[in-house]
């Protein structure tokens, strides 16, 4: 779990000033309870004050980081845009079911993922490290 979690932060500094998130601190818990899990990441960004966030990993995230590695980075980018589009979703909460909130959200972050991680993997070839 530690070899995980330290994977995670340093994930994390090297995407945060990508995602202009450097004003952050970013907490990481670790939950290893496996009843209801149907992920293995989930973020807690705290708006309006945009300066802190949590992300939660679970057991699932143990073993997509051992089997799918570039998943895994997929996941902790996927998490970090969360915390980008927080805002969205506390005015969102306003004016819209949650579950109609929470489908948007997603397709938002799902799409931000792709472009995102496409474009560091081509940053990366493009610098020799792939």
């Amino acid at each position: 779990m530690k070899k995980v979690a330290k994977y995670i932060l340093e994930k994390i500094e090297e995407l945060k000033p990508v995602l202009y998130l450097q004003g952050y601190r970013i907490k990481l818990l670790n939950q290893p309870l496996e009843a209801g899990e149907d992920f293995s990441m989930e973020t807690e960004a705290e708006y309006p004050y945009r300066t802190k966030a949590t992300i939660t990993f679970w057991k699932k995230a143990v073993e997509k980081f051992e089997t799918d590695r570039e998943y895994f980075d997929d996941t902790i980018l996927h998490e970090l845009l969360h915390i980008v589009v927080a805002p969205l979703a506390d005015v969102g909460e306003k004016y819209v079911h949650d579950r109609v909130l929470e489908v948007a959200e997603e397709s938002v972050v799902d799409q931000l993922t792709v472009i995102i991680a496409e474009l560091l993997n081509k940053i990366r070839i493009l610098e020799g490290k792939r």
